[in-house]
């Protein structure tokens, strides 16, 4: 009797262990073939010139003069792969920082292009917020948008 024990054992052993041997020849693969990969950015050609995009407040590819219009230039050009952004004369009212992307260079015109901080607004907490809170309340809320 321990001898068929013995053989019946060994029997769904092999059977085990060939049927965990085909299943895992038969896993697919699903990376994409090596045509469909991309490329990694540092294997792209250069481009034999830079895009430049012009921003003005008149007479440019964009015109605009604040800061979402000089953002939008540098977003638009970053999306490209980099170039230049080139500001024309005049004053831009910066309500938010000009957040530079990687590959982008902004240049304006010497002396006649200026980017000026928004006014700022002051006042006292009428009621403060505790960790966690999300909102203030402000003694004089004007200026605050």
């Amino acid at each position: 009797m321990a001898h068929k024990t013995v053989i019946s054992l060994l029997s769904i052993l092999i059977v085990c262990t060939c049927g965990s041997h085909h299943a895992a020849a038969q896993v697919r693969d699903f990376s994409p073939r090596p045509e469909e990969q991309q490329l990694p950015r540092a294997m792209h050609s250069q481009m034999a010139e830079l895009p430049r995009l012009k921003v003005g407040q008149a007479d440019a590819d964009l015109i605009g003069n604040t800061n979402r219009v000089l953002q939008a230039a540098v977003d638009y050009v970053a999306g490209l792969g980099g170039g230049v952004v080139e500001i024309g004369e005049g004053e831009y009212t910066m309500y938010d920082s000009l957040h530079l992307r990687s590959r982008v260079t902004v240049r304006g015109v010497p002396g006649k292009t200026v980017l000026r901080k928004a006014p700022g607004a002051v006042s006292a907490l009428a009621l403060d917020g505790d960790y966690g809170e999300e909102q203030i309340t402000m003694v004089e809320p004007a200026g605050f948008a």
